[in-house]
């Protein structure tokens, strides 16, 4: 199986092609980035948190969760992740965070349009002539 997912370039000594890392100690090969372990044919495990999921031998993305970057996933736009799950962010919040410490929801920004004002304190508050 030498040469697989690599690139064909003896002078780089056959570097892995994109979306791959190096795998194995002995018998070298790659794996997706998706993976945590491999073989040559599937992935073993998938790395801690990234909300992967190991399925039919590859690292999906877990419950309703999307593809963030080449590696982890995460939610889209107006959403968080809660319990590895995707939840809609405050209907003021255009996007927004949430903090497992304190088990509280942060807006981080605000709707556009909709004469709102980021507030570090109170979040997105009416602007001051809305009030």
């Amino acid at each position: 199986m030498q040469g697989v997912n690599r690139y064909n370039s003896p002078a780089t000594n056959c570097p892995c092609v994109d979306g791959y890392i190096e795998m194995g100690v002995i018998q070298s090969y790659c794996c997706p980035q998706t993976c945590q372990t491999c073989n040559l044919t599937q992935c073993l495990s998938c790395p801690i948190f990234t909300y992967r999921v190991l399925t039919n031998g590859s690292c999906a993305c877990m419950n309703n969760l999307v593809e963030i970057g080449e590696i982890t996933c995460g939610c889209p736009l107006r959403m968080y992740v809660f319990n590895s799950t995707c939840v809609l962010c405050p209907f003021n919040c255009y996007t927004c965070s949430y903090n497992p410490i304190n088990d509280t929801v942060y807006c981080v920004s605000c709707q556009p349009n909709m004469s709102r004002d980021m507030d570090p304190t109170t979040g997105c508050s009416c602007l001051d002539w809305f009030k």
